[in-house]
């Protein structure tokens, strides 16, 4: 005679509550607040590097702006030779789901999908020769090249 399963194989198999939805994967805003929750939860406190040095160049710029409400925000977004490129602006806006690193009275802002791929990274302010900016060290990056650009 053929044994009966056990019950709690069968409740095993059923999809658990954090399982999305189609509809809940269409929606953008709560794909990033699983993402951001991801990244929290295997990323320590600050999950980016922001350097004094950017931080002093940030406050320099601000205070030449004349706008201190303003926070620098550090992105990626698709094109150029190696798949993406970083990019950072000014921005007052705060949106709730980004991730805020406090740096010496300095704000840096990254949104949840950038996070992903700058998770580890640094973001430094550098002056040489060749000129002054800021720059981003991310050994997430399998190649990067001149122009900015990772994989």
């Amino acid at each position: 005679m053929p044994r009966a399963r056990p019950r709690h194989r069968a409740r095993l198999r059923e999809a658990p509550a954090a399982v999305e939805t189609p509809a809940a994967k269409r929606d953008p805003v709560r794909v990033n607040r699983i993402a951001l929750d991801f990244v929290r939860s295997v990323m320590p406190a600050a999950p980016m590097d922001f350097t004094s040095a950017a931080a002093a160049k940030v406050r320099e710029l601000l205070a030449d702006e004349g706008d201190e409400a303003l926070k620098l925000r550090a992105y990626i977004h698709g094109g150029g030779c190696a798949g993406f490129q970083y990019g950072f602006e000014f921005d007052d806006l705060q949106n709730e789901d980004d991730v805020a690193i406090l740096t010496d009275g300095a704000t840096l802002l990254v949104d949840p999908l950038s996070l992903q791929y700058l998770a580890g990274a640094s973001v430094d302010y550098v002056e040489s020769l060749t000129g002054a900016q800021f720059v981003i060290r991310n050994p997430n990056a399998k190649t990067t090249c001149g122009c900015g650009t990772i994989e």
